[in-house]
């Protein structure tokens, strides 16, 4: 996956620093010391909220890709919960530095609790997740991965809505005021904020955000991150001008006409936020 900051930032700051951009406010550094102050005492845990789907993968390992029409034996198969942001969640949850939160639009409670138990485990809230109660089972993705080519082939499936603005505002608000407790010590309730890029809602819940953080003289300390993962999406190209940071798949390069990541880069740095 390629990874390319706002036009004009650092190309060395490769890891998304959750403190603010450019300041040193005690929370991390580009040489590792991430959360200590001064004085060399451990500082306040960074809020991080991520927003993506969910879904119940099933990973079929075979030697090569199957032909088609054919009857094909796995080698081994293994389910697992999948969704990029989630993945992240989960790895982000294990740092002790850190407060993690994650919403998504999910089937019931009892058909959720598969793929929210490893994330609960992992110190992550999921309190803001949106839960269907007429949905009984989970979004599902079907994995051919072909061990002489390294290629994953998916194909998913999903009767759930996405995430609606008001769903957002309603749990994020929510969210942040659980953190009102600790804003003195924290500064602000998240000081990154990453969405899968999924649609014109996106677009609109980062607009809530960018107010909310605006009013109360937060927005320097924001990191706002954006996936796009898939270029066909509607209303998606708008996101590159609102992302602090802009996440991309092979795919949506490919799906743009490039094949090489340097032409990608070099193409869509005009399209993104300004710094």
């Amino acid at each position: 996956m390629f990874k390319l900051h706002s036009k004009a930032s650092s190309a060395t700051s490769s890891t998304t620093s959750f403190g603010s951009t450019g300041q040193s406010n005690g929370y991390s550094n580009n040489n590792g010391n991430a959360y200590s102050n001064s004085n060399g005492h451990s500082g306040p845990k960074a809020g991080i909220f991520l927003v993506g789907a969910t879904y119940l993968d099933t990973i079929m390992h075979v030697n090569t890709f199957p032909t088609e029409d054919t009857k094909h034996r796995a080698d081994r198969v293994e389910k697992r919960r999948g969704g990029n942001a989630a993945n992240a969640a989960e790895v982000l949850g294990q740092d002790s530095r850190t407060k993690v939160w994650y919403m998504s639009s999910l089937p019931s409670p009892a058909a959720s609790k598969i793929l929210l138990r490893a994330l609960e485990e992992n110190n992550v809230k999921t309190e803001a997740c949106v839960f269907h109660s007429s949905q009984h089972a989970p979004p599902q993705a079907y994995i051919i991965a072909a061990g002489n080519t390294g290629t994953r082939t998916i194909i998913s499936h999903s009767t759930l809505p996405d995430l609606t603005l008001d769903e957002f505002v309603k749990k994020f608000d929510a969210s942040c005021m659980r953190f009102s407790s600790d804003i003195v010590q924290m500064g602000c309730p998240f000081r990154w904020i990453h969405f899968e890029g999924r649609g014109a809602d996106v677009s609109r819940m980062i607009e809530y955000v960018e107010s909310v953080y605006i009013r109360q003289g937060w927005r320097h300390k924001l990191t706002i991150s954006v996936e796009f993962e898939k270029g066909d999406r509607p209303g998606i190209q708008r996101l590159l001008q609102q992302a602090d940071v802009c996440f991309f798949s092979k795919l949506y390069a490919e799906t743009l006409g490039f094949d090489r990541p340097e032409d990608f880069l070099s193409s869509v740095g005009d399209f993104c936020k300004p710094t």
